[in-house]
């Protein structure tokens, strides 16, 4: 179990309300919602303190409610409002990583067994977690080739013009601005607004 620095508690409701905003927790009924909030720790790390280590057993999935976190794998990530930390490891019973909050952190915690339950009860929700990890040429190789996948262009897809920022910017604020955007990357730009 990882250490924790401090328990608060919130109104059953503001965290249904949360939860309801979130994927894959949004694909839910709101009945299991409501039972899944029952259920929920909530738990306060401040900057600089370590949510995982690479062996720690993980007993929770740790729903991101405020705050950025650091995730060192074979890569380095940031995760911020609305992520999680740890599903896959559940699914799979592997151990943990490391997971370092770089601003105040709020977690909701879902016990292991309410987030297995969870998962093996609606499909929908476990491929969340399966799929998220996967590289998407892993996934288009598993998926069989339909032309119009691959002729759609990338701007009928283009939905927002991309979000960027300076090289001079920290990383807290660039991932806070993917975060207010809801996007998983952000684009680097020099004086000319051409991308680095």
């Amino acid at each position: 179990m990882p250490h924790r620095v401090a328990s608060l508690s919130l109104p059953l409701q503001r965290i249904e309300e949360f939860l309801v905003t979130v994927v894959p927790f949004n694909l839910l009924p709101k009945s299991v919602i409501k039972e899944v909030a029952k259920e929920i720790l909530i738990e306060y790390y401040p900057k600089g303190t370590a949510i995982l280590e690479e062996t720690s057993l993980i007993s929770f999935l740790y729903l991101i409610y405020s705050g950025i976190v650091k995730i060192e794998r074979e890569r380095v990530e940031y995760r911020s409002e609305g992520d999680y930390i740890g599903g896959i490891n559940l699914i799979k019973g592997e151990k943990g990583y490391k997971a370092m909050a770089i601003e105040d952190v709020v977690c909701y915690l879902i016990p292991k067994g309410t987030f297995l339950k969870l998962c093996d009860k609606y499909s929908i929700f476990k491929e969340h977690f399966e799929t998220r990890i996967k590289p998407l040429a892993h996934q288009l190789r598993k998926q069989k080739p339909l032309v119009s996948h691959l002729t759609v262009k990338l701007s009928d897809l283009i939905k927002q013009p991309p979000v960027t920022c300076k090289k001079e910017t920290s990383i807290i604020a660039a991932a806070q601005q993917m975060a207010k955007y809801k996007v998983g990357s952000i684009v680097v730009i020099d004086e000319g607004n051409k991308p680095l």
